[in-house]
């Protein structure tokens, strides 16, 4: 809901032994061809604060910081601060 008319990417995750290889990289460049044959703004992921990583890897692909909101603590299980909310715009 905080940005209306982008499409989500709940997620992505590769194999360790298949990372660096593009396949994230293919699977976001589909999803911008499919998201702008339907009009939508652009793309949007959430991504753990911790995994900077992966953010810096959105950021290297044009995605911007949007929001950050609470990451709550759920099961008994602890991690992050914070979820980052990136977009691009197509």
């Amino acid at each position: 809901s905080a940005a209306p008319g982008y499409w989500s990417v709940v997620g992505i995750a590769v194999f360790p032994e298949f990372r660096g290889k593009g396949m994230s990289r293919q699977l976001l460049d589909y999803a911008f061809k499919l998201a702008a044959l339907k009009g939508a703004k652009g793309l949007s992921i959430v991504v753990e604060d911790t995994n900077t990583q992966a953010i810096g890897l959105y950021r290297r692909w044009g995605f911007m910081d949007r929001e950050t909101r609470p990451w709550l603590p759920y099961g008994g299980r602890t991690g992050p601060n914070a979820w980052v909310l990136l977009t691009r715009d197509l």
